[in-house]
């Protein structure tokens, strides 16, 4: 049986390149995990909302909705409010902090 050749050793330009290639794959998780535990916050919300709107009767839940809607200056946040109520993602964030002015620490963890 032939001996079998050892493997060259890879020249400083491919290590270089797979520890470049490694650093970018690293970045590139670290902002998929960043981007998946914003949605998942953005989520837990978003049910915290559904569950303050569940509790109110409907007279409030109107007012609700048309106070928020008379604080909407962009017209396509409008419409997206309109077509998607409370869970609409477009307005996340103007979502989050009408409630947190009407219930204050509505979305603390520990509730």
């Amino acid at each position: 049986m032939p001996d079998k050749p050892e493997p060259a050793e890879p020249s400083p330009e491919t290590l270089e390149a797979v520890r470049k290639r490694e650093e970018t794959q690293a970045r590139e998780d670290q902002a998929y995990k960043a981007r998946a535990a914003e949605r998942s916050e953005r989520a837990r919300k978003l049910a915290v909302v559904e569950e303050l709107v569940s509790r109110r009767n409907p007279t409030q839940r109107d007012a609700d909705k048309r106070l928020f809607l008379s604080g909407l200056t962009d017209d396509l946040d409008r419409e997206h409010f309109r077509a998607h109520g409370w869970r609409s993602g477009l307005n996340s964030s103007a979502i989050f902090a009408f409630w947190e002015e009407l219930e204050p620490d509505a979305f603390e963890y520990e509730r």
